[in-house]
């Protein structure tokens, strides 16, 4: 499960994350949707929804992969 790892994945760095989200409105939205995405698409592998396509459930794990790549290049950046 990719979310639950994607989420426990920026935990060490909440002090950057806040930091940044205080400085960059850009960054706070990425963060934001982030969260939000991460946390539907948990929902969606764990509970039992007729109807969605596996096509649609990993192209969230792109686009979830694609906004953990730009967080982690802001604070790569920051550090």
């Amino acid at each position: 499960m990719i979310t639950q790892k994607s989420v426990r994945k920026f935990k060490p760095l909440q002090h950057s994350i806040e930091a940044l989200q205080n400085e960059n409105p850009r960054f706070q939205r990425v963060f934001s949707e982030y969260e939000i995405m991460a946390a539907e698409l948990w929902n969606l592998e764990n509970t039992p929804t007729p109807n969605v396509p596996d096509a649609f459930i990993e192209a969230m794990r792109i686009q979830l992969q694609f906004l953990e790549d730009e967080i982690a290049d802001w604070l790569q950046r920051k550090a």
